[in-house]
């Protein structure tokens, strides 16, 4: 009798394992009596969800860390770079076409910061402005050999030798904003239009 209830309860196993097509259903899986001995598959089994559970932890811990606060504040804008805000003063002086204090004020950016492209191109603007074109080419010149792809420098020193009467020079200088930007910055553009202007009131064709 214990025999008999022996054999049920290993036959129940097997089919309990194997299914009712037995191990020949599941290829890849052993066969014979080493089949009953392997676990049923259960992909709901809670041991696949615990990287998950996991991966929300760390990222919880994260985000409460000094480095979660810093990685969201990495979106926040830059402060404006030393030069920019020595720089403000004299524009909002050349705003006021207050170039005698422009000039002061870009002198004492000069004195710190003598490699300054901009220094020297807004130093051109005012002194032109002032009504002096030889200091006025002096800073652009310096400009340009500073930083030779300065729009800025191009457009006004291309104004300045418009005012000096000579016209070929500020092309070449048209010519140069065209190979930095083409037409498509308000450098060009506006140099562009002055050279037209300048022509139509010496009566000479435009492009």
């Amino acid at each position: 009798m214990a025999s008999r209830r022996s054999r049920t309860m290993t036959s129940t196993i097997c089919t309990l394992t194997t299914g009712p097509e037995g191990a020949a259903a599941r290829p890849g899986l052993p066969r014979g009596p080493a089949r009953r001995y392997l676990p049923a598959f259960r992909p709901e089994a809670p041991i696949m969800r615990r990287p998950t559970a996991l991966a929300r932890l760390a990222a919880a811990l994260l985000a409460a860390s000094p480095l979660g606060a810093l990685a969201a504040d990495s979106s926040e804008p830059e402060p404006a770079k030393p030069a920019d805000r020595d720089l403000a003063p004299a524009r909002k002086a050349i705003e006021a076409k207050d170039w005698a204090g422009a000039i002061r004020l870009l002198e004492q950016v000069k004195a710190r910061q003598p490699s300054n492209a901009d220094v020297h191109n807004l130093l051109g603007y005012a002194e032109r402005h002032r009504g002096n074109l030889d200091a006025a080419f002096g800073h652009y010149g310096t400009a340009l050999r500073l930083d030779p792809t300065h729009r800025g420098a191009h457009e006004y020193v291309g104004e300045a030798w418009l005012l000096a009467g000579n016209l070929a020079k500020a092309e070449e200088h048209l010519a140069a904003l065209a190979r930095i930007c083409a037409s498509s910055c308000e450098e060009y553009r506006d140099l562009e239009k002055s050279i037209a202007e300048t022509k139509r009131k010496r009566g000479a064709p435009t492009r």
